[in-house]
This record gives structure tokens, C-alpha cells and sequence, in this order.
């Protein structure tokens, strides 16, 4: 017998058949819905691997009988004893195997069978095993995996970034400011505040243009957007403000606009003319004449 869910659902189906008992007595037994009964036995979902032995003595059917023999259902029946380490020592699982069992593992189970069976890998090459290893074990995997390619652009790993700890990410992506390596696919997942921070280092280092070549505006907060404002027109007025304006709110574009005009008249609010709501811009200029 080998292994396929498809497989362990008619042995379930045929063996409480045989014992004569409805989907819901097996499942009052189990301490579970009959409709879970019921996926099991279309081959829909998995037992829970917690679940498996008591499954197999509601049955009276060894893990094996239920399992089969293949090295997906060995893995799986020495996980679901408790001896998933024992079983890894003495058994070379390949990565096949390991992607095919995975999902129904729980994560220190995974995280043992994938130190003992990882060959050198290419991060891009486990993407589909990370949902399933702890993120303590994906982000020691995922750090490694950069140093040793010390010119692995981190946008090349986007698929992976969701798995990865934001404050790993935050860390990665401060060593990486003063490359011209783009590093916007990262800012989804951190913090707010880790965006601001990263942010505000690049406007010190690169200026607006910096900042817009990274991506950075729509993931800063509001708060950081003002002040980013606010140091780029006591630095330069409304010169590059343009690149910034876009992000702003009107309140904050109407307030630079008064102190652009404050400081150097009507002209200096050229740059931020096709960002001012008309009524106010036009009401405004009213006033001023």
C-alpha cells in the first residue's frame, strides 16, 4: 500500500463500513464533526496527525494498515508516535517526500525533518515548504541564505517575504540602504514605524529622488510624510516637492503653499499647483489679491 489521502479516506470509509458505524458515531468518537469524518473519507482533508492513533484504535487498524507503507506514510506514523527525530536519524527522507507530508506535519515536527534532509538549497527553491517549518527556523534559513549570496537583490525574493519576520526584514533592508538595490517589495511587511525608520535614513542619505527610486511614499505614515515635508522645504522650499506631493493631504499642501508664498511669493507655489484643490487654491489667490 503507499500513500495518498485519496487512499487513507476509502480505507477509513471501508473499515467503518465493516464495523458498521455512521459517519457521525465515528465522529462522536473522534471528538469531532461528521462533516470532518466526511472530508476525510472523499480524500478532501487529512486526519490531524494528533488524531491519527486514535483514529486507528476507534478502527482497530494499525497506523501502518491505515497509513500504508510508503515512506510518506512511515514518516507520517512515527510523527504521529512521537518519534519523528528517532525516525530522521535512522532514515534518509528525500525532499520529494518531505514536500509531500509536509503540510500535515506540525511545524517542530517539519522543522526537525528539514534539518536533517535539507540539501544546499536556492531560497527560491523551498518557497512552497516555508507554510509549513516555524518562523524561527524560516528566519535563521532566510538570513543564511542572503549572506551567502551576498549580492541577492531582496526584490529577486518577493515570493518569500511573507514568511519572514519584520524585523528581520527591517534588519535586511538597513544593511541594503546604501546599495542601489531596490528594496520596496519588503515594505508591505513590516511595521509602519519600520517603514518611517527606513525611510527617514534614505531621505538623509539619497533626498526625495532617493526616496521615490525605493518606493518608500506609499507605505510611510502620515505623520512621517509631514515631516518629510517639512525638511525638504527648509531645505530646498518647493523646488522637488512635486515627487512628495502626491502623498500629501491637502491640509499639508495648503500649509507649505502659505509658507512657499510667505517666503517667496506667488510663484513659489508653481510646483504644487496641480496638487492643490482648485476651490481652495482658487480662493486662496482671492484673498491674496
Amino acid at each position: 500500500m503507499t500513500f495518498s489521502i485519496e487512499q487513507i479516506g476509502r480505507r477509513i470509509s471501508g473499515r467503518r463500513k465493516e464495523k458498521n458505524m455512521t459517519q457521525m458515531e465515528l465522529a462522536d468518537r473522534m471528538g469531532i464533526s461528521f462533516q470532518a469524518v466526511s472530508n476525510w473519507e472523499r480524500g478532501n482533508s487529512m486526519p490531524d496527525i494528533s488524531k491519527l492513533p486514535q483514529l486507528a484504535e476507534v478502527l482497530d487498524l494499525s497506523l501502518d494498515s491505515l497509513l500504508g507503507n510508503g515512506e510518506p506514510a512511515q514518516l507520517l506514523r512515527h510523527a504521529a508516535e512521537g518519534k519523528t527525530e528517532a525516525f530522521v536519524r535512522e532514515n534518509h527522507v528525500p525532499q520529494q517526500v518531505f514536500e509531500e507530508v509536509a503540510p500535515m506535519l506540525p511545524p517542530k515536527d517539519a522543522d526537525v525533518v528539514f534539518e536533517h534532509t535539507a540539501p544546499p538549497f536556492d531560497l527560491t527553491d523551498i518557497a512552497e515548504i516555508l507554510p509549513f517549518i516555524s518562523d524561527s527556523l524560516i528566519d535563521d534559513l532566510f538570513r543564511k541564505g542572503v549572506e551567502n549570496k551576498n549580492d541577492q537583490d531582496l526584490d529577486d525574493l518577493e515570493e518569500l517575504l511573507p514568511f519572514v519576520s519584520s524585523a528581520l526584514l527591517a534588519e535586511m533592508v538597513e544593511q541594503r540602504l546604501y546599495r542601489s538595490e531596490k528594496v520596496s517589495s519588503c515594505f508591505p511587511f513590516l511595521s509602519e514605524d519600520q517603514v518611517d525608520r527606513v525611510s527617514a535614513k534614505i531621505y538623509d542619505t539619497y533626498g526625495l529622488e532617493g526616496m521615490e527610486d525605493r518606493d518608500c511614499f506609499p507605505f510611510m505614515s502620515e505623520r512621517a510624510l509631514a515631516e518629510t515635508a517639512r525638511l525638504e522645504f527648509e531645505k530646498s522650499g518647493l523646488n522637488d516637492m512635486d515627487i512628495l506631493a502626491p502623498f500629501l493631504s491637502q491640509n499639508q499642501l495648503h500649509e507649505l503653499a502659505k509658507k512657499a508664498v510667505a517666503k517667496d511669493g506667488v510663484k513659489a507655489i508653481v510646483p504644487l499647483a496641480p496638487f492643490l484643490d482648485k476651490s481652495l487654491l482658487e480662493e486662496w489667490v482671492k484673498e491674496l489679491f
